[in-house]
């Protein structure tokens, strides 16, 4: 991460709703203005930041995610109805590379044991020498999204299931209570 680099970043609630959408170089310090100036802030559960070139890209990816994911605590800069917003143009990338597992683990903002633990999991590097890596970050966090967005299916796949199966067992203690009750009833009749 450079000095002229700019964090877009989303605040979440433990339901994943999106509370808000802001830009700040130093993404970390500005949950932490929330956190002590925000009525909301203390639902945050969840933070996901994605890094722009340069500060205009980022201000026009937010006003495209205010416009379009509707978050529950942005109040300035929210799209009127009827006016449209652009997309962000799809920015080329150039790879920007980091040579220590600590630079990633603040460039994600997350502990150095997450992201020893992501490693472990896959997390794209290279080997540079016998004891050396160095980790592409674009290549990292599309590694990232991929594999949030396959823990989220599997997640609504599981609960999917489990409201299934939990439907078929309350449709068998029904047929089975009513045919219990049908019985009690032809018991009384004869």
């Amino acid at each position: 991460m450079n000095e002229s680099t700019t964090a877009l970043y989303r605040h979440f609630d433990g339901g994943d709703v999106l509370l808000y959408v802001g830009i700040s170089l130093s993404p970390i310090y500005r949950l932490s203005s929330h956190r002590s100036g925000s009525s909301w802030a203390e639902k945050i559960a969840r933070v996901s930041i994605e890094w722009f070139q340069t500060r205009a890209e980022a201000l026009q990816a937010e006003a495209y995610a205010i416009a379009t994911e509707r978050p529950a605590h942005n109040v300035m800069g929210r799209a009127r109805r009827g006016v449209l917003v652009a997309p962000p143009a799809p920015k080329p990338r150039e790879p920007h590379y980091v040579d220590r597992a600590e630079a990633v683990a603040t460039h994600f903002a997350v502990s150095l044991q997450t992201i020893a633990r992501l490693i472990a999991e896959g997390m794209p590097r290279e080997q540079v020498s016998a004891k050396r890596w160095r980790y592409e970050l674009g290549a990292c966090q599309d590694w990232l999204r991929a594999r949030s967005e396959a823990l989220t299916f599997a997640k609504i796949t599981s609960k999917l299931k489990a409201a299934h199966d939990a439907q078929v067992i309350a449709r068998a203690a029904m047929a089975e209570a009513m045919e219990s009750a049908i019985a009690t009833i032809g018991e009384k009749q004869a």
